[in-house]
């Protein structure tokens, strides 16, 4: 009894031989036995493979890196890592900037990279923290890489001068309405304040050193106590933060804002003389007040109140005595004062002059939730980070040799700030060690609503218990306990694709709602003989046209996975050419995203390495424009009146890039086979127009043994024959089918119009 079995489509893309007996399987009638250079479509079908276009000799190994703006192709290009150098490229080819790199090719697998705007941060366990700049405007870029200097700030301000103000009633002056003076205030409490200078960027200075005075507590102030304290201006400051001593700390009492302004050198002497005065003057009114202080106490105990206490009235000449040196002490305290406030206001003034910047202490409360920023940098002595990532608006770096298990978060919206307030205010650094039992090194940091962490034994969820991370707040849940490799996760949708710890096999996850937490598949388990004794070097997602995930392996092959979690598609194929895939990487294009590759290639004897990009994908309409060879190069003129040539049967194409190489040529959309590339052109028979050519490769698909359960049992292990075969294709051309590669039959093509080149054939043969 005859049956028909329908291959409905090939989304499963190529599986293990392993799986041949297993029909049973919902996924066996989507799968294949072999995918090579072919790529599983979103909507069942398959389709070859566009080939790639040579656009420079690298000379040497290299790894690609994107380096994305935006959404505007003008505003992306590829980052070319080769030993301790830096290139950078658009998909047009390579563009004239080199810079040196401390990486050696052996090293630049394993840097990790983030981007925010224009600044690329460059993280690798042997080196300090880079950060990739780019500054200009097109296309005149200016690119530079530098070491990022962490905690970068202005010069911290310099010692400030303060001046206690003393009221009239704290020195014992007496009340206007007359009697005796009043006890002198205690003035002993030390007062102390540091500046802070502050750029227009928010960058902060360090604090100064404190300046000190003698006064009164600020809680004991009366009316004409207040506090000037004077600094000198730091360049490139527009403000200073004001902080005085409060129970330990020193809180914000106040803001001001001031340009900076070049000392006076003379008037700076000038003042320090007049502060010299000043103090002289200071010293002997508390000399002369603390003489006032004892004779105020005499008289008033022994003359005034000696006729109620049982006290030897010392007699009217030592009363008279105390009086007149009374007031003789009073006048000179008075005499003192004014001269010390002619003093003071001079010196205001010559101090303005000099120092330029001000401040008046009223009393005012200081905040000391706002303190100075102190200095934290953990990542010193080699302690380099491994991976770096942005989440809610904080550098994330992590995997630090000393501590690979921490994660260090910057200060928000500062991502190279890592100083720290006393107490610690929510906006501070962070710092969070991922508890799991074992020394787990953090591999890989993805920002995917939560900051999920891949470690070497699992994969992490970092999250504020429903607010925003801070010091005080953070909740760390495992989500699996698979193992990571370092390589950075790709984030596709709703899911996030990461590589197991060995590297062979590739894992999703995505938000599960009845685990309330995190998921995932193995995609690789259907095919694991594309991975089993190798491991992947680099990958690269690619939305657009059809998305796909292209990963380089370690022996050069390139595999695909076409995947869209929302439909369950998810399918493997091999890509392979005449030399080996080392590196790619992905960029927005014009029309669709663009996918370049490193390739190793021989050619004429030598081993070249190519910058390459993938061809864009055959509209199926002129035959001429498609691409079906890689490393190629194209020719075309718009201008039909005029071929190619000398309207003879050469036409000149360079392809030294190929040279000696049998390369296939599409010329006005007819294949010309097995051309030599000599001297770097190739002659025709013929002259024409558009001329593509390139290395050739074949694209091979055949389905898994086709067995089905019957009234009479499984067909495995007994004999059939085909009795016919339908194929349907769209836009298709050429091709040979067979029941095995050593017998093929080519497809029928005939042209429309006899003379010229055939048309792609949609409908079934």
């Amino acid at each position: 009894m005859g049956i028909r079995v329908a291959l409905q489509n090939f989304t499963g893309g190529e599986v293990s031989q392993t799986l041949s007996g297993r029909y049973d399987l919902a996924r066996y009638r989507s799968s294949l036995a072999c995918m090579e250079n072919m790529l599983p479509s979103l909507h069942g079908g398959a389709k070859r493979r566009p080939g790639t276009i040579f656009l420079s000799n690298l000379g040497s190994p290299d790894r690609l890196i994107p380096f994305s703006f935006n959404s505007e192709a003008e505003n992306n290009f590829v980052i070319i890592l080769g030993h301790k150098s830096l290139q950078v490229a658009t998909t047009n080819g390579l563009i004239t900037w080199l810079l040196a790199t401390p990486y050696a090719l052996s090293e630049v697998n394993d840097i990790v990279y983030a981007q925010c705007g224009d600044v690329m941060y460059l993280a690798h366990k042997n080196h300090p923290l880079h950060k990739l700049t780019r500054s200009g405007s097109a296309p005149h870029y200016h690119w530079q890489l530098s070491e990022v200097s962490f905690n970068a700030k202005l010069p911290a301000p310099s010692t400030p001068e303060v001046i206690f103000h003393v009221a009239n009633t704290d020195l014992g002056i007496p009340n206007p309405s007359g009697g005796w003076q009043q006890y002198p205030v205690d003035i002993s409490c030390p007062l102390r304040y540091k500046i802070v200078a502050v750029d227009s960027n928010g960058k902060q200075s360090d604090a100064s050193s404190y300046g000190e005075i003698t006064g009164k507590h600020p809680s004991d102030w009366i009316v004409g106590n207040y506090v000037d304290i004077y600094w000198m201006p730091v360049a490139n400051a527009s403000e200073y933060n004001i902080y005085r001593e409060e129970a330990g700390y020193y809180g914000l009492i106040g803001v001001v804002k001031q340009n900076y302004q070049p000392v006076n050198e003379g008037l700076k002497q000038q003042a320090e003389r007049k502060k010299a005065e000043i103090a002289t003057a200071q010293a002997e009114a508390v000399t002369i007040n603390e003489r006032l202080a004892v004779v105020t106490a005499e008289r008033y105990n022994k003359c005034f109140l000696g006729m109620t206490f049982p006290w030897v009235y010392p007699g009217a000449a030592q009363c008279s005595a105390w009086d007149a040196e009374h007031m003789t002490l009073t006048a000179q305290l008075l005499a003192k004062q004014t001269q010390l406030a002619a003093l003071l206001t001079e010196y205001n003034s010559i101090f303005a002059s000099v120092y330029t910047c001000h401040f008046r202490d009223d009393n005012y409360e200081a905040d000391v939730s706002d303190t100075p920023m102190e200095d934290w940098w953990p990542f010193a002595n080699g302690n380099h980070p491994t991976t770096v990532a942005f989440y809610q608006q904080r550098l994330v770096l992590g995997g630090t040799r000393k501590a690979p298990q921490t994660l260090y978060m910057s200060r928000v919206g500062d991502f190279e700030n890592f100083r720290k307030q006393r107490p610690v205010k929510d906006d501070d650094p962070c710092e969070f060690i991922i508890a799991s039992g074992s020394i787990d090194s953090i591999v890989w940091l993805a920002n995917f609503g939560d900051l999920l962490v891949g470690t070497s034994g699992g994969e992490y969820r970092v999250s504020g218990d429903g607010n925003a991370i801070t010091p005080s707040n953070v909740s760390i849940r495992a989500q699996s306990c698979w193992g990571s490799k370092l390589l950075p996760p790709l984030i596709i949708g709703n899911s996030v694709l990461h590589i197991q710890r060995h590297g062979a096999h590739i894992r999703d996850l995505f938000y599960s709602l009845e685990k309330d937490g995190y998921a995932g598949n193995n995609l690789s388990v259907m095919a694991p003989h594309l991975f089993e004794g190798h491991n992947i070097v680099q990958w690269a997602y690619q939305q657009s046209p059809h998305s796909t995930v292209w990963l380089v392996r370690d022996d050069g092959v390139l595999l695909a996975l076409t995947y869209m979690k929302e439909h369950d598609i998810w399918g493997w194929s091999r890509h392979v050419t005449r030399g080996k895939f080392r590196s790619v990487a992905c960029i927005s294009g014009r029309e669709h995203d663009e996918v370049l590759f490193v390739v190793e290639r021989v050619v004429a004897g030598n081993t070249l390495i190519y910058l390459e990009k993938l061809a864009p994908e055959w509209d199926g309409k002129e035959l001429k424009n498609a691409i079906f060879v890689d490393c190629c190069g194209i020719r075309s003129k718009p201008d039909k009146s005029t071929l190619f040539g000398d309207g003879t049967t050469s036409n000149n194409l360079p392809l030294g890039f190929i040279e000696n190489e049998l390369a296939e040529v599409l010329a006005d959309g007819s294949p010309i086979e097995d051309v030599r590339i000599k001297y770097g052109t190739v002659n025709l028979p013929y002259p024409a127009n558009t001329i593509i050519a390139g290395i050739p490769y074949v694209s091979r698909m055949s389905p898994l043994p086709l067995e089905s359960d019957t009234q009479e049992g499984s067909t495995i292990g007994k004999r059939r024959g085909y009795g016919r075969c339908l194929i349907r294709l769209h836009n298709s051309l050429g091709g040979k089918y067979g029941t095995s590669e050593k017998e093929l039959f080519d497809f029928p093509a005939l042209p429309t119009v006899w003379g010229k080149a055939c048309e792609p054939f949609s409908g079934d043969i």
